[in-house]
């Protein structure tokens, strides 16, 4: 028999704090890099927690963005755990090595792209589940490279742009611990 009262959600114990907000310096040169470093506090394993790695710039042929996460305590301009970004208009992933990285096939749309990474972690289990979006999708091959990447271990991040003169990137760091939820009926 279904219940006429109506159900109550109430989230118990929630927070949210952007932690990082970087956007590299404009270029001396017209065609040239610039980047931004941070330090992020890592997402705990004993806790409910999930860290939203959003970045967005204006995708073109000529430019290459790169966010490059680093595992190590100090924030270094030459770590590189995993590295994420868009090259010739298409999405890559890579690892420490320099020849690891993987591209999706699918070019993506010239003009403003933005993507998100969330690193959440399980309580259950001590480990942490990955999502990656490009413009709202899912991509599940940056998904899978990513979520090998330690992402319990994150702790600095590094946006670093070529090739763009103007409207530089903007990296976003935000950082939520979830409770529990309670379900009244």
């Amino acid at each position: 028999m279904k219940s006429l009262l109506p159900s109550i959600f109430m989230p118990i114990c929630a927070w949210a704090g952007v932690t990082a907000v970087m956007e590299p310096p404009m270029p001396e040169f017209a065609d040239g890099e610039s980047s931004a470093l941070s330090a992020v506090e890592t997402v705990s394993a004993s806790a409910s927690e999930i860290m939203t790695v959003s970045v967005s710039f204006r995708n073109a042929a000529t430019n290459q963005l790169e966010v490059w996460i680093c595992t190590d305590e100090a924030a270094s301009r030459t770590c590189r755990d995993v590295v994420f970004g868009i090259d010739e208009g298409r999405l890559f992933v890579g690892g420490r090595d320099v020849g690891s990285g993987m591209f999706d096939s699918a070019a993506l749309p010239f003009g403003q792209v933005a993507i998100e990474v969330t690193a959440r972690s399980r309580q259950s289990s001590g480990d942490a589940v990955v999502g990656v979006s490009v413009n709202g999708v899912d991509n599940v091959i940056a998904k899978s490279l990513l979520a090998a990447a330690s992402p319990l271990g994150w702790r600095s991040l590094r946006v670093l742009s070529r090739g763009l003169s103007d409207d530089m990137p903007t990296l976003t760091v935000v950082k939520n611990r979830i409770g529990s939820t309670l379900k009244i009926r």
